[in-house]
């Protein structure tokens, strides 16, 4: 926590969160109009995290790198098998049937997605 021994009331202060203070929305890094307020509600901001210093910001120079996996055991997602994958069958006006796991059934559109896999309410319709 902060304490009073580091607060320095003639600094620029500025938004370290987002919050609302007499009829304004503040979003980290506004300027916070310090001299509107007493020393005291200004502490009170201070203490509690809500403005701070232009030090106060830390800056994460860190670049990514991508992670190259070692172990021949783990799979990507590229690499996952394809059994829950549905292929449609049957696509009329009457009748929408899908084959899921070696089982054929008769499902609304809405069950399948475009890319293979189905809702909760077309798994139940496999699970029957």
């Amino acid at each position: 926590m902060r304490t009073e021994k580091m607060f320095k009331p003639n600094e620029i202060f500025y938004a370290l969160k987002e919050f609302k203070y007499s009829g304004r929305e503040y979003i980290r890094g506004d300027k916070f109009p310090s001299r509107d307020m007493t020393n005291k509600q200004l502490l009170k901001f201070f203490q509690n995290g809500f403005v701070g210093y232009s030090s106060d910001f830390k800056y994460n120079k860190t670049s990514m790198t991508e992670v190259e996996y070692e172990d021949k055991n783990v799979t990507s997602a590229e690499e996952e098998p394809k059994e829950d994958i549905a292929k449609v069958v049957e696509d009329t006006e009457e009748s929408f049937k899908v084959e899921y796991q070696g089982k054929v059934r008769e499902i609304s559109r809405n069950q399948y997605r475009e890319d293979g896999t189905l809702t909760k309410g077309g798994l139940k319709a496999f699970k029957d």
